[in-house]
């Protein structure tokens, strides 16, 4: 852990004990006017332009048909309306760091549906603020920084609850991968949170939350708990980590580190109980991974696993691969079998 990162992180905790201030991580963004609206009444405008033709409406689908660029504006994409699917068709929504910048804004909204696209270069990637029952899945949401000390990410949530993110790629973000802030009841699975600045993950006062199944690889910490109990995480991997779990501020009540028959795997467990051993090939090591103990609760995996979570979001690749595989070897057997009658007539 880095010795700036170590001395803010310190200031954040004197300020609020003291005050409750938080001069750092705020949750609003003063916004201006966007570069592209998804109205309520459907409608598709980009400013100063009027209808976008990035965009294409078909029912409730909204399709991108080409990369979108937003070079100066604060908000790229605002989307106004519920109930709809943003498809970005593989396409890339490119942002240029702009201060406080947002990729997509979800502010308000509820059954909104993010997928299939890239974001790069805000300081958040989608921001949701007092948002629900909506999915963010498929997505490669990388490279978002704004070059400030505030908590920017690839994923934000400010108030919101059951949401789902899953299968998307969130790496080399500035700060952290996915924030939640007062938000509770999301359920984040599948996702591959890798190299972002400071955090993988970090909880701000939220609670319910379901974690599961992401691999969580290469920061200076995996996740970070401030104020934040009653959250199920589990089945992820945490590995390369600096430090893989740091807690704040600890409430009463503790989070809750397995399913009840499996619990995490975590890459330095062999170095803090080298004596440990598997329970009869059952994929679980015989010794708990102590996070951190409260007089009054605990964070204790009491079953780590021995290997690594297999990554969902690798199962469809690897599926398209073994199809074409075999396509290929079948085509190659019957172009055989042709081969040798047309030889056996002559």
């Amino acid at each position: 852990m880095s010795v700036k990162f170590f001395l803010v992180m310190i200031l954040i905790v004197i300020l609020n004990l003291v005050s409750g201030v938080r001069p750092i991580f705020s949750s609003s963004v003063v916004k201006t006017e966007p570069y592209i609206q998804i109205r309520p009444d459907g409608s598709v405008v980009m400013f100063l332009h009027g209808n976008a033709t990035f965009i294409q409406c078909n029912g409730s689908t909204y399709t991108f048909t080409a990369n979108i660029y937003s070079s100066e504006h604060q908000l790229a994409i605002v989307v106004e309306k519920d109930n709809i699917i943003l498809d970005g068709a593989g396409y890339t929504l490119q942002g240029t760091g702009v201060y406080r910048s947002i990729g997509i804004d979800l502010t308000g909204r509820s059954s909104v549906t993010i997928k299939n696209m890239k974001i790069e270069g805000f300081g958040y990637g989608i921001y949701l603020e007092n948002s629900s029952n909506n999915t963010i899945n498929e997505n490669s949401i990388s490279n978002n920084t704004d070059n400030t000390y505030e908590m920017q990410s690839g994923i934000a949530f400010f108030g919101s609850s059951n949401n789902t993110i899953s299968r998307n790629n969130i790496t080399a973000n500035d700060k952290t991968g996915i924030y939640l802030v007062n938000s509770s009841n999301n359920t984040i699975s599948g996702n591959n949170i890798t190299d972002n600045s400071w955090m993988g993950f970090y909880l701000r006062s939220s609670s319910s939350n379901v974690i599961h199944g992401n691999c969580i690889t290469d920061h200076g910490e995996g996740i970070s708990l401030y104020g934040s109990s009653g959250n199920m995480i589990y089945h992820n991997d945490f590995i390369n980590n600096t430090e893989q779990v740091a807690i704040w501020l600890g409430p009463l009540s503790g989070n809750l580190w397995v399913d009840g028959v499996e619990g995490n795997y975590w890459s330095d467990y062999k170095e803090e109980y080298p004596n440990a051993t598997e329970i009869d090939n059952s994929g679980i090591w015989d010794t708990p991974y102590v996070i951190t103990v409260y007089p009054f609760s605990d964070n204790i995996d009491r079953y780590p696993r021995v290997i690594p979570e297999f990554p969902s979001f690798l199962i469809l690749p690897l599926f398209m691969i073994s199809t074409l595989l075999a396509i290929i070897i079948h085509r190659r057997r019957i172009s055989k079998q042709v081969s040798a009658e047309t030889c056996t007539t002559k």
